[in-house]
């Protein structure tokens, strides 16, 4: 049997927030179910399927995450027949379906010179999302390092030595962060200052020291550039009511990318506005930053 990759939701390896995925190759199946990697071993006859050992990682994510998990892993433990509708792979049992679409393999993105957006912050066994703004690892072909933690840059010079990722000279540029956000900060530049083992999986690397905290960053997708630039209106609704739009009058939205910190210690990361307003002047109405 090929190695085939499934997908019960979105692709990805474990994190807060992740979809179900399923991989089956010669001797095991295994995937990530919304938070932790599941792995069992199987015996497949004809459409006869049965799945024996199914085993996790014990990762803590959110409570409802948790519970997505373990409603999956419970209804895949059920499974007794494996067969395809159309490009889908349907999985049944007694008052069990689950539905997979397959998923195309993604190839390990280079570790220099990707835009890597953090995901996951780990501690131990407990994963837990991001707050603040983007935080953002470049490492460039210069040996320079630079890194964001949702409230200040940071900047360094790095190499790959035995399998960690080490980044000397770290430097802040002396921003002072928000309490809420002072022990993502901490936990950031602790983890990149202690010489973390790295390890790259498809879009998604991986960074863990020797005390088990960890980062798991996913490179910048191309697709998060489709709806750059600017963009006029066409029609809308609120509350069930067609937008009001004056003859000869238009309201404009632009999106921008989130500029990457600049490679020097004095360096801020900018903050992209979340909040826009209406100004009209004229016959032209306009959205400003708010």
């Amino acid at each position: 049997m090929a190695v085939r990759r499934w997908d019960g939701g979105r692709r990805g390896p474990p994190r807060p927030g992740a979809g179900a995925t399923l991989r089956i190759d010669e001797q095991e199946l295994s995937g990530v179910a919304f938070c932790n990697s599941y792995f069992a071993s199987y015996r497949l006859e004809g459409s006869s399927l049965a799945i024996d050992g199914l085993g996790r990682t014990e990762m803590a994510c959110e409570p409802e995450v948790m519970a997505a998990e373990s409603a999956y892993l419970d209804a895949l433990g059920a499974v007794r027949t494996a067969s395809t509708d159309g490009k889908d792979l349907v999985l049944t049992g007694d008052r069990v379906e689950l539905r997979f679409t397959q998923v195309a393999p993604v190839p390990d993105s280079p570790l220099e010179g990707t835009r890597w957006v953090l995901e996951t912050v780990v501690q131990g066994e407990t994963a837990s999302s991001t707050t603040g703004e983007p935080a953002v690892l470049l490492l460039d072909s210069d040996r320079t390092a630079e890194a964001t933690t949702g409230c200040r840059t940071i900047t360094g010079t790095w190499l790959v030595e035995d399998g960690s990722l080490v980044i000397d000279d770290l430097m802040g540029d002396g921003a002072t962060c928000p309490p809420d956000l002072e022990r993502q900060d901490a936990h950031v530049t602790a983890v990149l200052h202690g010489g973390p083992a790295m390890e790259i999986e498809e879009d998604r690397l991986t960074l863990t020291a020797d005390d088990g905290r960890g980062l798991a960053y996913r490179a910048e997708s191309p697709d998060d550039a489709e709806i750059l630039g600017s963009w006029a209106l066409v029609d809308g609704s609120a509350a069930g009511s067609p937008l009001p739009i004056p003859e000869g009058s238009r309201a404009t939205l632009t999106f921008s990318p989130a500029p990457a910190p600049a490679v020097r210690p004095s360096a801020t990361a900018t903050a992209v506005p979340t909040r826009w307003r209406a100004t009209s002047s004229g016959s032209r109405t306009s959205l400003s930053p708010w």
